[in-house]
């Protein structure tokens, strides 16, 4: 054997002359290979001026008198490049880029990845624990994504319709606030007072942008149970406050029966209303006009009884839909007025709805 087996280091024979030469030879190679470091492991071509004992790893594709040296140590020694094949495993201090490289028998890759990548990491915490259902954690006064020159975008990305993709805010870990697509492609916004039981506010479709507003608002529905009738005298008003209503649950309304006052409706918040009133005439003996009132300001004024030809009085305005602003504690409710005295008839099914649409 006339080399070592791990370095290739010459072995000097017992007979050989001029014995320093090899010797020398053995002392240059381990002057390159102990403690290893390179210059720079990204050159295809060497550097212009080296300086004696510059170490490099020769990178793909080299050129010149680094063609098909590519992934060799060169080393210029006396005036010359001399080039060492590296080993499975060797390792080399890469100064130009201040991380370590190792040799995989194919090529350098840094070692312990690369520190300026994560990639198909299990789990990631930053000043918190991940796990299999959290793999990112991260702990923090605030988190910042920011732009690269142009815009930003964040991706929540589901696997089917039916799956979830969301936002959810907590506290304590319990759910208060989710919004994005729950459960189907229709983006939703829901809120939770305990974490358990949870309202839907708010959903747009996804076909036609269409915004549905929830039954979970407010709402009620003050109805005749049976058809009535009511004696009033001329130049008069009667207030239905005295009528005996139902507190309806029609079908999208939930059974809000809190704020009904007799024959008005006690507004809980301070916002938007929308006030339907549906009013059947069963006949009667006199002309009559039906009024919409918050408070006692007048909202809307619908027209019903058996004389169209006298003026301010019609035969027949079956709804009517309004918009009013209002504050919590304020009555809608309804009245009726004449100029004779005689009957009223209203038929059953005359009701008055409200819904709350939220703060305007």
């Amino acid at each position: 054997m006339e080399q070592s087996p791990i370095l290739s280091l010459p072995y000097i024979a017992g007979s050989q002359d001029q014995k320093h030469i090899t010797h020398n030879e053995a002392l240059q190679k381990l002057d390159v290979l102990t403690q290893l470091t390179v210059s720079n492991a990204s050159l295809t071509t060497p550097p212009t001026d080296p300086t004696e004992g510059d170490r490099y790893i020769v990178a793909p594709s080299a050129t010149g008198v680094w063609s098909g040296r590519s992934g060799q140590i060169a080393a210029f020694q006396n005036g010359a490049w001399a080039y060492y094949d590296p080993q499975e495993g060797w390792r080399v201090w890469n100064c130009d880029e201040g991380r370590l490289l190792g040799w995989t028998g194919s090529d350098w890759t840094p070692v312990g990845g690369n520190p300026e990548e994560i990639q198909n990491a299990n789990h990631v915490g930053v000043n918190a624990s991940a796990d299999d259902t959290n793999r990112l954690s991260v702990a923090s006064a605030a988190s910042l994504f920011t732009h690269e020159g142009a815009g930003h975008q964040i991706k929540v990305n589901k696997n089917a319709a039916g799956d979830t993709a969301s936002l959810l805010f907590q506290t304590n870990w319990s759910g208060r606030a989710e919004m994005g697509l729950n459960g189907s492609d229709n983006w939703s916004m829901k809120v939770s007072a305990d974490g358990v039981t949870w309202a839907e506010p708010l959903k747009l479709d996804k076909d036609n942008g269409r915004v549905v507003i929830s039954n979970s608002n407010p709402t009620a529905r003050l109805i005749f149970s049976t058809a009535v009738q009511y004696a009033i005298s001329a130049a008069s008003r009667f207030d239905f406050d005295a009528v005996a209503w139902n507190a309806g649950n029609p079908v999208g309304y939930g059974p809000q029966t809190t704020g009904v006052n007799q024959g008005g409706y006690i507004c809980p918040y301070d916002g938007l209303y929308l006030i339907n009133i549906a009013v059947q005439t069963g006949g009667g003996s006199i002309p009559f006009r039906t009024e919409l009132l918050k408070n006692t300001a007048l909202l809307r004024r619908m027209f019903l009884g058996n004389d169209a030809t006298t003026a301010g009085y019609g035969t027949f305005t079956p709804c009517e839909t309004v918009l009013a602003f209002c504050a919590a504690g304020d009555v809608i409710s309804m009245q009726v007025d004449s100029r004779d005295s005689g009957a009223v008839i209203w038929s059953a099914g005359s009701y008055l709805e409200i819904a709350y649409l939220g703060d305007a």
